[in-house]
Parts: structure tokens; sequence; C-alpha cells
């Protein structure tokens, strides 16, 4: 009888907190079919770079949290992988993240050549064009600042010179994204 009556105040608290923390939220409450699409518009963005996101067999579980201006989507598949994003109130992501990490040795002010600078480029743009177009058409020069070595595989961290977007890239035959984030 104790235990019952312990887990119902319990679950009151919890209750109550996730009340009062949507109340202080400055987004609004999505609804179930917001918040699918949503899911499903993360998950398939994530496909479209070479995870194993499919909405339906591969993902565990999606959390979404609530934050000042925008929606925080944390998404854990089957095989323990994890991904984050953050979207706008206007359904504009913001901030994309494969939980999987880079490393390597470092190499500061790196010198691409021509052909993986211009993969560097087209993936950028058709990556913007597709997610926030607006932004594409703002950015200016893309730069690598920095960039990884590990054993076979390149990452680089590209800046645009005008500082309105972060991309962590993994170069291989195609590039891919690993972190996408819009500056303020």
């Amino acid at each position: 009888m104790r235990k019952s009556k312990l887990l119902v105040f319990l679950m009151a608290v919890i209750l109550c907190v996730v009340s009062v923390t949507a109340a202080f939220a400055k987004v609004p409450p999505l609804d179930e079919d917001e918040t699918d699409a949503m899911e499903q518009m993360v998950c398939e963005l994530l496909q479209k770079e070479g995870y194993k996101t499919d909405y339906w067999k591969d993902v565990r579980s999606i959390d979404i949290h609530y934050a000042e201006d925008y929606y925080h989507m944390h998404i854990e598949t089957r095989n323990g992988s994890h991904y984050g994003a953050d979207i706008n109130t206007k359904g504009v992501i913001q901030y994309l993240v494969s939980y999987s990490g880079i490393g390597g040795r470092v190499i500061e002010n790196p010198d691409l050549d021509k052909n993986t600078m211009k993969k560097i480029n087209d993936k950028v743009n058709s990556y913007l064009k597709e997610v926030n177009p607006s932004l594409a058409r703002r950015i200016g020069k893309l730069k690598v600042r920095e960039s990884m070595t590990d054993g076979d595989t390149v990452y680089v961290e590209v800046v645009d010179s005008k500082k309105k977007v972060y991309f962590e890239l993994k170069i291989e035959p195609t590039v891919q994204i690993i972190c996408y984030s819009q500056m303020k």
C-alpha cells in the first residue's frame, strides 16, 4: 500500500514538472501529428546523409524537449547510434548532429585540393537549399578551418566568411554531414 501511494505521489510530481516546463517554454506545444511529421522529417534528412534512421524500422526512441525558442530532438536507433536536432517554431532545422564523433590527427588551416573543396561547397549548398533556402543565399565563402585524419578517413570543420554556419564533414568518396549548426 505504501509503495502505491509513493508511486502516485511521484507520478503527480512528474506531471507537475512537465506541465510547468511546458508553461515556461515560449514555443507552442506540438500535437501528435506535428510531432510525427517533425520526427519523420529529421529521420529522412539523416537517411539522406547515409545514417540508418528509418523511422519505422531503425529508430528505438525519439524525445522532443521544449526549449525557449526551439524544439530539441534526440534520436536513438536500435543499433545504439544517437542523433540530435534543434528545430525552430517554423520547422527550420538550426542544428543537426550525429553523436558518432570525429577524431584523428589535427591539421589547422589545411590546404585542400580544388576537387575536394568543390565537393564540400556542393554538399553544403545542397543541404542548405533543402533545410533553409534563405540562409543558403546569405552565407559567405566557405573556409575549411581544421581537418583531422584518422587513417584513410578525413574530417573537416567548415565555416563561412560571414560566420552564419558551421559544419563538420566526413570526406570519403562522398561528403557526409556529421554536424551542422546555424550560428547566430
